[in-house]
Protein backbone atom coordinates (compact mmCIF):
# COMPACT_ATOMS: atom_id res chain seq x y z
CA UNK A 1 0.00 0.00 0.00
CA UNK A 2 1.42 3.68 -0.48
CA UNK A 3 1.38 5.92 2.33
CA UNK A 4 -1.19 8.03 1.05
CA UNK A 5 -3.72 4.63 0.40
CA UNK A 6 -2.93 3.78 4.41
CA UNK A 7 -3.83 7.68 5.51
CA UNK A 8 -7.01 7.11 3.80
CA UNK A 9 -7.65 3.93 5.49
CA UNK A 10 -6.93 5.12 9.05
CA UNK A 11 -9.00 8.05 8.15
CA UNK A 12 -11.75 5.95 6.77
CA UNK A 13 -11.21 3.84 10.06
CA UNK A 14 -11.49 6.54 12.70
CA UNK A 15 -14.90 7.87 10.60
CA UNK A 16 -16.80 4.43 10.93
CA UNK A 17 -16.13 4.10 14.61
CA UNK A 18 -13.29 1.52 14.35
CA UNK A 19 -15.19 -0.51 11.79
CA UNK A 20 -13.78 -1.46 8.70
CA UNK A 21 -14.94 -1.25 4.97
CA UNK A 22 -13.11 -2.77 2.51
CA UNK A 23 -12.99 -1.78 -0.92
CA UNK A 24 -12.69 -4.02 -3.47
CA UNK A 25 -10.18 -3.04 -6.08
CA UNK A 26 -11.87 -2.95 -10.09
CA UNK A 27 -8.54 -3.59 -11.78
CA UNK A 28 -7.56 -6.96 -10.35
CA UNK A 29 -6.04 -9.53 -12.52
CA UNK A 30 -5.39 -12.82 -12.03
CA UNK A 31 -2.32 -14.59 -12.88
CA UNK A 32 -2.43 -18.05 -14.74
CA UNK A 33 0.05 -20.80 -13.79
CA UNK A 34 1.63 -23.33 -15.77
CA UNK A 35 0.56 -26.52 -14.21
CA UNK A 36 3.83 -28.81 -14.26
CA UNK A 37 2.80 -32.27 -15.96
CA UNK A 38 5.03 -34.39 -13.94
CA UNK A 39 3.77 -33.09 -10.39
CA UNK A 40 0.14 -33.50 -11.60
CA UNK A 41 1.01 -37.21 -13.28
CA UNK A 42 2.62 -38.26 -9.64
CA UNK A 43 -0.17 -36.47 -7.36
CA UNK A 44 -3.01 -38.31 -9.45
CA UNK A 45 -1.33 -41.75 -9.16
CA UNK A 46 -0.96 -40.83 -5.07
CA UNK A 47 -4.68 -40.74 -4.90
CA UNK A 48 -5.61 -37.10 -5.72
CA UNK A 49 -8.39 -36.08 -7.95
CA UNK A 50 -7.74 -33.94 -11.08
CA UNK A 51 -8.64 -30.92 -9.14
CA UNK A 52 -6.34 -31.38 -6.26
CA UNK A 53 -3.69 -32.28 -8.56
CA UNK A 54 -4.17 -29.63 -10.45
CA UNK A 55 -3.95 -26.88 -7.71
CA UNK A 56 -0.35 -29.02 -6.20
CA UNK A 57 0.40 -29.13 -9.69
CA UNK A 58 0.33 -25.00 -10.20
CA UNK A 59 2.03 -24.67 -6.99
CA UNK A 60 5.25 -26.43 -6.41
CA UNK A 61 7.88 -28.58 -9.13
CA UNK A 62 8.69 -30.33 -5.78
CA UNK A 63 7.82 -33.96 -6.96
CA UNK A 64 10.57 -35.82 -4.72
CA UNK A 65 8.49 -34.07 -2.03
CA UNK A 66 4.96 -34.43 -2.62
CA UNK A 67 3.35 -37.05 0.22
CA UNK A 68 4.67 -33.99 2.69
CA UNK A 69 2.12 -31.59 1.07
CA UNK A 70 -0.43 -34.33 1.35
CA UNK A 71 -0.22 -36.21 4.05
CA UNK A 72 1.77 -33.42 6.00
CA UNK A 73 3.11 -34.91 9.73
CA UNK A 74 4.31 -32.32 12.45
CA UNK A 75 7.68 -33.63 12.41
CA UNK A 76 7.87 -32.04 8.70
CA UNK A 77 7.08 -28.51 9.88
CA UNK A 78 9.96 -25.96 10.27
CA UNK A 79 10.57 -25.03 13.97
CA UNK A 80 9.27 -21.53 14.82
CA UNK A 81 12.17 -20.61 17.00
CA UNK A 82 13.63 -20.34 13.45
CA UNK A 83 11.70 -17.19 12.32
CA UNK A 84 14.14 -14.19 12.30
CA UNK A 85 13.36 -12.31 15.68
CA UNK A 86 10.48 -14.41 16.83
CA UNK A 87 11.32 -13.44 20.08
CA UNK A 88 10.96 -9.95 19.60
CA UNK A 89 7.50 -10.08 17.64
CA UNK A 90 6.59 -12.34 20.98
CA UNK A 91 7.39 -9.85 23.39
CA UNK A 92 6.13 -6.67 21.28
CA UNK A 93 2.44 -8.70 20.95
CA UNK A 94 2.40 -9.61 24.98
CA UNK A 95 3.38 -6.07 25.67
CA UNK A 96 0.25 -4.83 23.19
CA UNK A 97 -2.09 -7.41 25.04
CA UNK A 98 -1.34 -6.73 28.27
CA UNK A 99 -1.77 -2.58 27.59
CA UNK A 100 -5.32 -3.29 26.18
CA UNK A 101 -3.54 -1.35 22.75
CA UNK A 102 -5.28 -1.18 19.48
CA UNK A 103 -4.06 -4.06 17.30
CA UNK A 104 -3.99 -3.98 13.31
CA UNK A 105 -3.97 -7.21 11.65
CA UNK A 106 -2.73 -6.44 7.96
CA UNK A 107 -3.34 -9.46 5.59
CA UNK A 108 -2.61 -10.13 2.04
CA UNK A 109 -6.65 -11.26 0.72
CA UNK A 110 -5.74 -14.25 -1.04
CA UNK A 111 -6.75 -17.67 0.43
CA UNK A 112 -3.36 -18.25 3.25
CA UNK A 113 -3.56 -14.32 4.13
CA UNK A 114 -7.53 -14.17 4.65
CA UNK A 115 -7.02 -18.11 6.77
CA UNK A 116 -4.44 -17.14 8.73
CA UNK A 117 -6.15 -13.41 9.59
CA UNK A 118 -8.84 -15.02 10.12
CA UNK A 119 -7.44 -17.81 12.52
CA UNK A 120 -5.54 -14.87 14.37
CA UNK A 121 -8.42 -12.63 15.01
CA UNK A 122 -10.50 -15.55 17.06
CA UNK A 123 -7.79 -15.99 19.01
CA UNK A 124 -7.13 -12.79 19.88
CA UNK A 125 -10.89 -11.94 20.75
CA UNK A 126 -12.28 -15.47 21.88
CA UNK A 127 -9.19 -17.44 23.47
CA UNK A 128 -7.28 -13.94 24.18
CA UNK A 129 -10.06 -11.84 24.87
CA UNK A 130 -9.02 -8.52 24.04
CA UNK A 131 -11.50 -6.75 21.47
CA UNK A 132 -9.11 -3.73 20.55
CA UNK A 133 -8.55 -6.02 17.57
CA UNK A 134 -9.47 -4.82 13.72
CA UNK A 135 -7.90 -5.81 10.59
CA UNK A 136 -7.15 -4.36 7.02
CA UNK A 137 -7.17 -6.68 3.65
CA UNK A 138 -4.15 -5.26 1.86
CA UNK A 139 -4.05 -4.86 -2.20
CA UNK A 140 -1.77 -6.39 -4.45
CA UNK A 141 0.16 -4.16 -7.01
Amino acid sequence: MKPTEIKELLTSFKATGGRLILKVRQNMHFIQRQKDEAVYARALDLGLNSIEATILANRTKDIDNLEKYISPRLKDIMDYNKLKDIDIATDLFIKHINNNSHIMLCTDIDQDGLGACSILYVFITDILKHNNVSYVLSERA
